[in-house]
């Protein structure tokens, strides 16, 4: 199995991600996008950077933001992980996503901007990653510079022989944490 699709996360957020550290993406859309639409269950991630990411990524993930800055350059992107969609929830309620902020790197403040930016909900994914047994190094091009959430790389990336991150019964462990603390209030 293989894919060119990439969808744009911040890199701290890969990184947590490959680390176990979390297990859900917080999406709404790029610029561009009337929302966010989920174009495939398995995808990679192309990890982005700006410079002000310090001020929007909680306190507890800025070593790992560091350690991530070092090494994401802008003339090349290293595609390291993929991921597969095990369940996408949308919500209009940011008191919601409140309960779970031990399970993102966001601040409140940079939650509380972006759930406000448009009339689209917040879809919050569970997705299970996976380490590619390569990691791909590839140019960038100008196609996959703005603000969207997808790409569609210049070259196909081969999943066979990824591991997960979580075993199975981990990240169901994890994801059921997550939604007991989640669904302590209606979601919409």
């Amino acid at each position: 199995m293989e894919t060119n699709l990439a969808l744009k996360e911040w890199a701290v957020v890969v990184a947590a991600l490959d680390e176990g550290e979390q297990i859900m993406l917080l999406r709404k859309g790029g610029i561009a996008e009337k929302g966010f639409d989920i174009k495939n269950q398995n995808f990679l991630f192309y990890p982005t950077l700006f410079h002000e990411m310090d001020k929007v990524v909680d306190k507890r993930y800025h070593s790992l933001l560091e350690s991530v800055a070092t090494v994401t350059t802008t003339d090349t992107i290293t595609i390291s992980n993929w991921a597969s969609v095990d369940e996408a929830i949308p919500t209009k309620n940011l008191e919601a996503l409140f309960h779970i902020s031990d399970h993102y790197v966001y601040t409140p403040e940079y939650l509380k901007d972006r759930f406000d930016w448009g009339d689209t909900p917040m879809t919050l994914l569970f997705v299970r990653v996976y380490r590619l047994p390569e990691t791909k190094t590839l140019p960038v091009v100008s196609k996959y510079r703005g603000c969207k959430s997808w790409v569609d790389l210049d070259e196909k990336v081969e999943l066979e022989g990824s591991e997960p991150v979580l075993s199975q019964s981990e990240f169901e462990m994890k994801k059921a944490e997550i939604k007991s603390q989640l669904f302590t209030t209606a979601l919409w």
